[in-house]
């Protein structure tokens, strides 16, 4: 590092900074590492090293990963995805659909870690990387014992074993067994799931990994016992027990340094202040230094109660913010919702009558359009609306209108990868709904063309057709709910129509 600061060979200072932070995360000093891959981040930033940047970003999302932030670590993993596309960086592609498999599944949904681990592995599999295809066979093994598919977990746990065993990392091998362990455990295979679990205690005996080998011998234990082996499953209880002892004694040892060193550190400090008091002659001096420490103080309370000032004042804006977003989706629910239930129970009223068959339809159409607009209200509570979410949206009506026969397209682009405000998200939704709709039930067109741009600061949306246009007149309620909807998320909302063709631009 201080050679490449010496020559001002950025991308060298980038490399030395990002391996640094390896070092440090393989020490478990995360917070250290995480400092590292950042400064490499911020300088393969300036000098435009993408496959650089997206390295480090790769590396920051599994420091959230191991920081229990599995929300941070998506969001470094699909910025670094992101990168690795543009750049068409293949094997590094598959890494990062792996690893957004495995953060997703962390959070509990399975189905989503299997379906990034299946798109990451022909990258894997066309690169011939047998390290990755194996992790992506354990990683699909473990999401299908979790979802409780037993026979899918168990084929993918097998293969990914036959692999790791031909590449020879033991740490892996051991990880594999433990799965097929797990799984004849669920399948009640208890005679399998010993023998899995013994090969995996063997390993980890061997390199002395205590964690894992002290929740392997607790399943021994409880698989021996189900098969009615009681000598074995003391055995392993036992051994257990041993091993939670030389933890507990480790923890003794650390905290006695601790104490060690604190100690150590007040007699230095002592020893400081006598010689200080030494050196402080004269009475003047010592005023001085009073002062100095007053006026210290004074000022050190003065910068702290302006950033606790601060702080306050920017937490009472987020508050604001999020109140205004919750009271807009009330209204959401209260005008749209709440007004198609209400016609729901007279609808529902008027089928005691005679008029049974006819008013059916009816009824049935509109609890449909009730149940969409409930879940796109629903949709807007989120607080993590990202542009992707908002594309598959637009995306969902514009599949709508097709269905109906319509020539409809979409042209979506976008330079931010962020998350949209609400309030934003749900009336620019409504507004290209309403459009939509407009240009198949009143101007029946044939043809439209849906343009939607965003970027960090701005949203537009341009919505064009080739319908009979309304000569002029545009003051029904749609227009108004348009134009009010514009209104609320600070936009600007312009409608032009002749006798062939309308055309609607949303500006933000």
């Amino acid at each position: 590092m201080n050679y490449a600061k010496r020559q001002k060979n950025q991308k060298t200072l980038a490399a030395t900074y990002n391996n640094i932070g390896l070092l440090h995360w393989n020490l478990n000093q995360l917070t250290s590492a995480s400092h590292n891959f950042f400064e490499a981040a911020n300088i393969y930033e300036t000098i435009g090293d993408k496959k650089g940047l997206a390295n480090a970003y790769s590396n920051i999302a599994l420091i959230f990963e191991d920081q229990q932030r599995p929300n941070d670590a998506l969001a470094y993993a699909r910025k670094s995805l992101t990168i690795r596309t543009k750049i068409k960086d293949s094997l590094n592609i598959g890494r990062s659909y792996a690893n957004i498999g495995i953060f997703i599944s962390q959070k509990g949904d399975h189905d989503s870690g299997i379906y990034y681990n299946n798109l990451a592995l022909p990258y894997f599999q066309s690169a011939g990387n047998s390290y990755g295809i194996s992790l992506c066979l354990h990683n699909m093994g473990t999401d299908f014992h979790l979802l409780n598919a037993t026979d899918s977990a168990l084929v993918y746990a097998k293969k990914a074993l036959q692999l790791r065993l031909e590449l020879g990392n033991k740490k892996y091998i051991a990880a594999s067994y433990g799965l097929l362990g797990s799984i004849h455990k669920t399948r009640k295979e208890y005679k399998n799931s010993d023998a899995a679990y013994r090969s995996a205690a063997a390993i980890y005996k061997q390199y002395n990994v205590q964690g894992e080998l002290w929740k392997t011998y607790d399943r021994l234990a409880f698989v021996n016992e189900k098969m009615g082996e009681r000598d074995s499953a003391l055995k392993f209880l036992k051994a257990r027990v041993s091993i939670t002892d030389t933890l507990h004694s480790e923890d003794k040892i650390a905290k006695l340094y601790e104490i060690e060193e604190k100690y150590e550190s007040e007699k230095t400090k002592r020893e400081l202040a006598e010689s200080n008091s030494k050196l402080a002659v004269k009475k003047q001096q010592s005023q001085f230094l009073i002062f100095l420490i007053a006026l210290g103080v004074f000022m050190a309370s003065i910068i702290g109660y302006l950033l606790f000032h601060r702080m306050r004042i920017n937490r009472e804006a987020k508050e604001k913010e999020l109140l205004l977003q919750k009271l807009e989706i009330s209204r959401e629910l209260h005008d749209n919702i709440g007004s198609q239930l209400t016609y729901l129970n007279v609808k529902l009223e008027q089928l005691k009558g005679d008029n049974f068959t006819q008013s059916l339809p009816d009824v049935k159409q509109f609890a449909k359009n009730t149940i969409t607009d409930l879940r796109s209200a629903i949709w807007g509570l989120s607080k993590d609306i990202t542009v992707k979410d908002f594309e598959m949206k637009i995306a969902s009506e514009v599949q709508k209108a097709q269905s109906e026969n319509l020539k409809v397209t979409l042209y979506f682009s976008s330079s931010y990868d962020g998350k949209l405000n609400s309030i934003t998200a749900v009336n620019a939704l409504r507004i290209c709904q309403e459009a939509l709709q407009n240009a198949v039930k009143h101007a029946e067109a044939s043809a439209i063309d849906i343009s939607v741009d965003i970027r960090e600061y701005a949203l537009h949306a341009t919505i064009v057709d080739n319908g009979k246009g309304m000569n002029g007149k545009g003051s029904g309620f749609g227009m108004r709910s348009m134009e009010q909807r514009a209104g609320k998320m600070g936009a600007t909302l312009t409608i032009e129509s002749g006798k062939t063709g309308t055309s609607v631009k949303l500006e933000k």
